[in-house]
């Protein structure tokens, strides 16, 4: 073979082979980005289900609680302690589950910046939803532990 034909032949394979391989890493940039979105997935499902959880338990609470409204004559205070600490609890599990799903979220947006992607716009209100909604129960919870140190003092001062 002479040089023209093998440089024929190099400049008419190149273009094909480099088509073929930037094909094949466009794939596994793809396969590697549907693997990260089965992996935030699988975290929001995770979270989503805390909150089912949560939700379960806050109704069981009220069953409860309901049940002990309807069958004590006496013993308010039970009753209110009762409520109290389940409510504290459904509280602090909502608290939990919805941090648990602002890490999700916030790793699903480091991500698309890893891959030199722009979140999605309700990512980022979702985001601000769950800080907003952390903020707000912490402060509940807060009041929540200040009021029972006020009646327990009540309680604790009342003649027996």
């Amino acid at each position: 073979m002479s040089d023209p034909v093998q440089l024929a032949i190099v400049a008419t394979l190149s273009p094909i082979i480099f088509a073929v391989v930037m094909r094949f890493l466009a794939r596994a940039d793809k396969r590697e980005d549907w693997a990260r979105q089965d992996r935030v997935a699988a975290r929001v499902s995770e979270a989503a289900t805390k909150v089912a959880e949560v939700a379960k338990t806050a109704a069981a609470s009220e069953g409860i609680t309901q049940g002990k409204l309807d069958h004590l004559e006496t013993g308010q205070q039970e009753i209110h302690k009762l409520v109290n600490s389940n409510l504290t609890a459904s509280m602090k599990d909502a608290r939990d589950s919805t941090a648990l799903l602002l890490v999700a979220l916030e790793e699903n947006v480091a991500d698309k910046a890893a891959h030199g992607k722009e979140p999605n716009p309700a990512t980022l209100v979702a985001i601000a939803t769950a800080k907003a909604k952390i903020a707000e129960l912490d402060a509940q919870l807060t009041d929540r532990a200040r009021v029972q140190v006020d009646v327990d003092a009540q309680i604790a001062a009342e003649p027996a």
